[in-house]
């Protein structure tokens, strides 16, 4: 707006001074020779005299039209800019939500057999087996892994082979939210997901923890046979539940 008055003034002024000027030539002489005689001649000085008004007008008209181009090209690369950023930043999103969902599935999914005797009467006892999922599998699992030898047990690799897919749950959930606190997201974003995360961490996994957090193996006594700690909870697991309650502010 400032630019647009400025420009309409100098407008103003040289298109006056353009018409003024051979006025004030042609009726007061100013050394110019505008008598009769030489009226073949007073186009051309008239020309001449406005001639210099006429360029500088258009230089600076020119100077103007140039200093609002490159002010509309800045702008026009700020939106490019903003829009690539948010493009960007949609991504980011999208795939940080996908993440979430298969968290969220994993855990529900996450299963664990299990036969059992069960009193018919009479003393007798028939096997039922079924399936548990979930929070409940995990901490059925982690109950069962306490009674482990890791070390002496040959067999231990196939019973307790799923402490790998809890581990690889909870290192997914401690980069998810290593990402949401990390990634260049708008913050209505950021809280969604972290509320989001948050929830099914506190009510699914972490509370299983926190039940065996006495039971790691750190916790445990050496083993009689060779001195080394080897029972109780995998301390790598509880590593990656730190992590996450710090990344979570818990």
């Amino acid at each position: 707006m400032k630019n647009e008055k400025t420009v309409l003034w100098i407008m103003f002024a040289g298109i006056l001074l353009i018409v003024i000027t051979p006025f004030l030539f042609t009726h007061f002489g100013f050394g110019v020779d505008f008598t009769s005689s030489n009226t073949n001649n007073i186009g051309g000085t008239i020309g001449g005299i406005t001639a210099p008004f006429t360029g500088i007008l258009g230089s600076i008209l020119v100077y103007f039209a140039l200093k609002e181009q490159v002010t509309a090209n800045k702008l026009i690369q700020k939106q490019l800019d903003e829009q690539k950023q948010s493009d960007e930043e949609s991504k980011v999103v999208t795939y940080l939500k996908h993440q979430l969902e298969t968290i969220i599935k994993d855990i529900e999914e996450f299963s664990l057999s299990y036969e059992r005797n069960k009193q018919v009467g009479n003393g007798k006892t028939e096997k039922t087996s079924g399936v548990i999922t979930g929070s409940e599998a995990i901490f059925k699992y982690l109950s069962g892994y306490l009674q482990a030898d890791t070390h002496h047990d040959l067999d231990y690799s196939n019973r307790f082979y799923q402490v790998k897919n809890i581990k690889y749950y909870i290192s997914l959930i401690n980069e998810l939210v290593t990402s949401i606190n990390s990634e260049n997201i708008p913050a209505k974003d950021k809280s969604f997901l972290t509320s989001a995360i948050k929830y099914h961490y506190i009510t699914k996994v972490k509370p299983q923890f926190d039940k065996f957090e006495s039971d790691k193996t750190s916790n445990t006594e050496e083993c009689k046979k060779c001195g080394i700690k080897h029972f109780g909870i995998p301390d790598e697991l509880f590593d990656i539940i730190y992590s996450i309650n710090r990344g979570l502010q818990l």
